[in-house]
């Protein structure tokens, strides 16, 4: 992909009618075959607050077409009669062709003529003058019609993620039956994961029950025994969030109920007394990196800074107290990479750098000023 690329897609609609049914598609075409470890399949720009309505703004549209692989025209008889859409329209078919121009039809009558060589042209073709005159074969079109009127929230029934596929297709090179093999295969692992995920809540909820009342311990045979329990509960809670690479691949809210159960562990645990081994205090770290790094995916970055600042200082103290534990620093550095990130995202570069150096250093590795460019 080139370097200009900044998008797979440019859409162009009318914003009036047809916002609700492109931000549906958007969504669709981003989650179509995504990975779990994938934030969007593809990138799309998506004209969402009418910058191409304000004439000084236009060259802000200039860089997103100029920007995009392919473009995609939500076609209706409204978008037909938008001064804006077929300006976009214009200069995408004059500046890259129309080999990768792609019509999702919303409403109005497309038929193509192969005897003349062009689209049927009335009242009722949903298409911009711009597009008049200039094919030379039937462009790519797919017929979106039936799902023009429906709530953006509705569900994706087999039908639209068909219809959606065949315009992914066309932008990902990937053949359509791929396209949808891999979304079964990402959603039976998406299933898979929750099911993971309730698993382990329904753990946490067990030990949390079993810590709240301090008779249940009493019945341990020796205090040692339940110490121990105690320590095994709060290493179960380090080893589902802690370390480099251990969190849940699963949706946020689902993970954010894990930390709350994980949280409500370990405070019975303290509450009963038993929390007096570092293994508690570690286990805590983990949960508040883990909550950080949940709610940068949510672009909550103050939130997200909140939290990592919390981990940061539950490490630091279990550092102080074992200042040459290989694991401790790791644990850390997470937490400073956690930091740097929210730090970046918010334009606070220096401090960023200044939280990956830390985080560095943790881990023997020399300081590097690169580290947020």
């Amino acid at each position: 992909m080139s370097s200009d690329v900044i998008y797979d897609a440019f859409i162009s609609y009318n914003q009036r009618l047809d916002k609700p049914f492109v931000r549906r598609l958007q969504r669709q075409l981003q989650n179509l075959g995504k990975a779990w470890w994938q934030r969007r399949a593809i990138r799309i720009f998506r004209d969402e607050s009418s910058l191409s309505a304000t004439p000084e703004l236009w060259a802000a549209i200039e860089r997103a077409l100029a920007g995009s692989r392919y473009f995609i025209l939500c076609a209706s008889p409204e978008a037909a009669a938008s001064h804006w859409v077929n300006k976009e329209v214009c200069w995408w078919l004059q500046r890259k062709g129309w080999d990768k121009f792609l019509i999702a039809v919303t409403a109005g009558d497309i038929r193509w003529d192969g005897a003349a060589n062009d689209f049927v042209w009335n009242e009722a073709t949903p298409l911009p003058p711009a597009c008049k005159g200039v094919f030379t074969s039937e462009p790519k079109w797919i017929d979106f019609r039936a799902y023009r009127a429906l709530a953006e929230s509705a569900s994706a029934d087999d039908a639209f993620l068909g219809l959606a596929a065949d315009l992914s297709s066309a932008i990902r090179g990937i053949p359509k039956e791929d396209l949808l093999s891999e979304e079964v295969r990402q959603q039976r692992r998406a299933l898979q994961l929750a099911y993971a995920g309730g698993a382990s809540l329904g753990v946490l909820a067990v030990l949390a029950g079993l810590f709240a009342n301090r008779a249940i311990i009493a019945r341990a045979d020796t205090e040692r025994t339940a110490q121990s329990a105690a320590s095994s509960a709060s290493n179960f809670v380090y080893k589902l969030f802690g370390g480099y690479d251990k969190s849940i691949a699963i949706d946020p809210d689902t993970k954010l109920n894990l930390l709350d159960n994980a949280n409500l562990l370990l405070d019975k645990i303290s509450a009963v007394g038993l929390s007096n081994d570092s293994t508690s205090q570690r286990a805590r770290g983990a949960v508040q990196v883990e909550r950080a790094q949940v709610f940068l995916g949510k672009e909550s970055y103050d939130s997200a800074a909140a939290y990592a600042a919390e981990g940061i200082q539950q490490f630091k103290a279990l550092l102080a107290a074992s200042p040459d534990d290989v694991s401790i620093k790791g644990d850390l550095a997470v937490a400073y990479e956690r930091l740097g990130r929210t730090q970046k995202e918010t334009g606070r570069i220096a401090e960023a750098i200044s939280s990956y150096n830390l985080g560095l250093q943790l881990l023997s590795v020399g300081p590097k000023t690169c580290c947020v460019v």
